[in-house]
């Protein structure tokens, strides 16, 4: 069992969705609600090609573990790229660009198959589907729910 985990994966999505729904509400006086927006993201996200036209996102927003100091950027921006759905997947191909730059603590050439967990893989058939193009290998959800904890009650009980 190797895990790469980066420190703010689900958050930084969850970010973007906060942007968006404040770009909304200043621009319609009205807040669309959480659901409404990660909707509109998903379809968005799945609209775009691979790549999202070039568009890079770094979703390095609070830094790394062992580099705390470090910031996101959306780079690569050219006159026709900055589209709600490039944004979209260029953030969810970030976040998936952290976990292998970040995940280099794992040796891939040992590992068959991947399982992702929180709400954004469990809730997005798309970031699955990015990760097991970005890894080459088949991404799988577990059966439990708050995966973390689980593990935790599980190893727990082992050690007892």
């Amino acid at each position: 069992l190797q895990i790469g985990a980066a420190l703010c994966s689900g958050w930084a999505y969850d970010y973007c969705r906060s942007f968006i729904a404040g770009a909304v509400e200043s621009v319609t006086g009205a807040a669309p609600s959480d659901k409404a927006v990660f909707q509109a993201m998903d379809r968005a996200a799945e609209a775009a090609q691979t790549g999202a036209d070039g568009l890079v996102f770094d979703t390095r927003f609070q830094g790394t573990r062992g580099e705390p100091a470090l910031r996101g950027a959306i780079s690569e921006i050219s006159t026709s790229n900055l589209t709600l759905a490039n944004f979209c997947r260029a953030a969810l191909e970030g976040l998936v660009e952290e976990w292998a730059v970040g995940g280099g603590r794992c040796d891939m050439a040992t590992v068959t198959a991947l399982a992702a967990s929180g709400n954004l893989a469990r809730h997005s058939a798309l970031i699955r589907n990015i990760i097991a193009t970005r890894f080459g290998r088949p991404c799988r959800l577990s059966e439990a729910v708050e995966e973390a904890a689980f593990g935790a009650a599980l190893w727990s009980i082992r050690k007892g």
